[in-house]
């Protein structure tokens, strides 16, 4: 024991004297957005979901719903307007995701496929073609000194994720009697924007001014947003994944259109309040399905 202590000795007493003549360089440590290392979320895989059978489904509806993102409880969907180091609103991250070829986003083989209508029949086949309809055309009056009667110039706006207002999704409730729940399935998720936000130029006098820029299938993306995450305002340690955001029901919703023999929306048979109304009627007759079966 005390020839080991007295090696120990020697041999620090070794180090010392060549640490003593050497200069000590500081350490390298690359900044990090935390005090920890994040890597929970980027490995994280989306939320198993139970397999559903056609046999055991007796009641299904299909329902369209809208997420306005200027309302307060979808402001983890909208915000921030830039990225920051570790968060990308919503339309940001959907939209690297579809315009980034496939050695950039490793969850698939190829780019987030993006459709041009919900039914997923016209598929957007090149990210050319997907970049100039992320371009928004507009015809303005330019007036200049030479010609101060103005003449029309067109320009050419990039449509960015602030000008994104709402987010169409798009449901299958049913109820499973295999184990007797109601449960959903998300679809398709479509991106809404503002025309007034890009210029006010582009405003359509008497129209609408919401246009759907393209649509995505859920299913396919579940990937990519479980490794994103979405802000959590009580507690920065316990976010969750904006696929965990919808699948939980995080968001504020309204249904604007259920399944129908005229295939028509609710706006275009009633409106105003009664259109609220009407909206939520068809969520209360959907949700109490469940109860209504245990009732004698």
């Amino acid at each position: 024991m005390k020839i080991r202590l007295a090696l120990a000795t020697f041999c620090l007493s070794l180090l010392s004297i060549q640490m003593m003549g050497q200069k000590l360089e500081p350490p390298k440590i690359e900044p990090q957005g935390f005090a920890w290392k994040k890597v929970h979320t980027a490995n994280k895989l989306p939320i198993a979901l139970t397999p559903v059978r056609e046999a055991d489904v007796m009641y299904s509806k299909r329902v369209w719903r809208k997420i306005d993102l200027r309302e307060k409880s979808n402001m983890p969907l909208f915000y921030p307007i830039k990225a920051t180091r570790d968060r990308k609103s919503f339309a940001a991250l959907i939209f690297d995701a579809v315009s980034k070829p496939s050695a950039e986003t490793p969850y698939s083989a190829n780019y987030l496929t993006a459709y041009d209508d919900e039914d997923f029949t016209m598929r957007i086949n090149s990210l050319e073609e997907l970049r100039k309809r992320m371009v928004v055309t507009v015809t303005e009056d330019s007036i200049t000194e030479a010609n101060p009667d103005g003449e029309k110039v067109t320009k050419k706006y990039p449509l960015r994720s602030d000008h994104v207002v709402q987010i169409d999704l798009i449901e299958d409730w049913f109820f499973d009697k295999k184990r007797s729940q109601l449960d959903f399935r998300i679809q398709a998720i479509g991106i809404t924007y503002d025309r007034s936000l890009v210029s006010p130029s582009a405003v359509n006098e008497g129209q609408s001014n919401l246009s759907t820029v393209f649509w995505i299938y859920y299913p396919e993306s579940r990937f990519y947003l479980a490794n994103n995450e979405a802000f959590n305002p009580r507690n920065d340690a316990a976010r969750m994944s904006y696929d965990e955001f919808f699948l939980r029901r995080k968001f504020s919703s309204y249904i604007y259109k259920v399944a129908n023999v005229y295939d028509r929306r609710i706006s275009e048979y009633t409106s105003g309040l009664d259109a609220l109304y009407e909206s939520e009627r068809i969520k209360n007759e959907i949700l109490t399905y469940e109860n209504d079966l245990w009732e004698y």
